[in-house]
């Protein structure tokens, strides 16, 4: 009542599955003349989702004569579990269940069997069931041609031109819109110098303008090196020194914000917020061929540059 939950005549309100556990001894009924004895009578429904009852399997054990009495005296010891679910048909059928019991099993008894090893370290899983998860369910393996990443960006752009693929606070950009501006930003680093084995670092705030970046790296061939003006300044003077960066894809803002020695260590392109240079420039929109490029393009070659934290020294 002070819940108040959702009421629904499918469910009970506060919870689905439950689980008792019967450990009492089971009281005789002893009535002149009649054999009284318990029997379990099934309404045919469910209360609840799952319903575990547990009860304890008891030994009689005989243990004497009871002092000053004569009468002799029985007791009773656990000796093991019986376990009956009710389910609702709704949700489940019997084989389900039964997997889900002997799921339980197999956990009770690794349980017993090894009492200090933690549960999550419990295998509930048959062998036949782990080869299915792991490797029937999972058997994704395909000829792949090897390809590149820009490549495969630009296939999905054939594919689909006129999908949205950025979304910013600036503005939206479709896949045809996108893979454009990249072409021609990328065009642009080849001239400056950026290919295969190369690193061009980037300085660019969330915007269209700096997916647009990342993508005309990779286009160009070069390997991107992402810097975060909020990162300290002896950081990033690191990682540039470190990396040594041919170019620095930034805008006006973000590079006044960069330590004096980055912009320095290599010469920075200024780009506005939609990726396009400040200076205006005349290049193609067309996709970029190895012949455009100063050496053929691999997959194997990088294509970022990551670096640790640093909480254990330098960043590496």
């Amino acid at each position: 009542e002070e819940l108040n939950p959702a009421r629904s005549m499918a469910r009970h309100p506060l919870f689905q599955v439950m689980l008792t556990l019967q450990n009492n001894e089971a009281a005789e009924l002893d009535l002149p003349g009649l054999d009284a004895r318990p029997v379990d009578v099934g309404t045919g429904m469910s209360k609840f989702d799952l319903f575990f009852a547990f009860a304890e399997q008891r030994t009689s054990t005989s243990t004497g004569t009871r002092t000053g009495t004569g009468t002799g005296v029985s007791r009773t010891r656990a000796n093991g579990l019986d376990c009956t679910v009710e389910f609702s048909t709704d949700l489940y059928d019997r084989s389900s269940v039964a997997t889900l019991l002997d799921r339980l099993v197999r956990l009770l008894e690794g349980a017993v069997s090894d009492p200090d090893r933690p549960l999550a370290r419990i295998d509930v899983l048959t062998a036949a069931e782990r080869h299915r998860v792991l490797e029937e369910w999972n058997d994704t393996a395909r000829p792949m041609a090897p390809a590149t990443l820009p490549e495969l960006f630009e296939r999905q752009a054939a594919n689909t031109p006129d999908a949205t693929a950025v979304l910013a606070d600036d503005g939206a950009l479709t896949y045809r819109e996108l893979n454009a501006r990249a072409n021609r930003l990328a065009r642009l680093l080849v001239a400056r110098g950026a290919g295969p084995e190369g690193l061009v670092a980037v300085a660019l705030p969330r915007s269209t303008g700096q997916i647009v970046g990342l993508l005309a790296v990779l286009k160009s061939g070069a390997a991107y090196l992402p810097l975060d003006p909020d990162y300290p300044a002896d950081r990033l003077v690191h990682m540039t020194a470190d990396a040594a960066p041919q170019l620095v894809l930034t805008t006006e803002d973000t590079a006044a914000r960069l330590p004096a020695a980055c912009v320095e260590a290599a010469p920075p392109l200024l780009l506005d917020l939609s990726g396009a240079p400040l200076a205006p420039t005349g290049t193609a929109g067309s996709d970029l061929t190895d012949a455009d490029r100063l050496s053929p393009l691999t997959p194997d070659h990088p294509a970022y540059v990551i670096y640790t934290s640093g909480s254990t020294g330098r960043p590496k």
